[in-house]
């Protein structure tokens, strides 16, 4: 193998290299971008709701009947 083919290898390579460091960069600035989801319930939340959402571990507002 001579020195032509060694830098054409490692330049294909190195130039994948960077192609996943720009993948990842844009992926990590994708996620920071998104918005919050916010559900609403409409009337108050029975016993067995709040267990699920407690079980889920997702936050509860002010409920109406307290």
């Amino acid at each position: 193998m001579g020195a032509v083919e060694v830098i054409c290898m490692s330049v294909g390579s190195l130039t994948g290299l960077a192609n996943l460091g720009i993948a990842w960069a844009s992926f990590l600035r994708s996620k920071k971008n998104a918005p919050p989801v916010t559900f609403t319930v409409a009337g108050p939340l029975s016993d067995e709701e709040l267990a699920m959402l407690k079980t889920l571990r997702l936050p509860v507002g002010p409920r109406d009947d307290e």
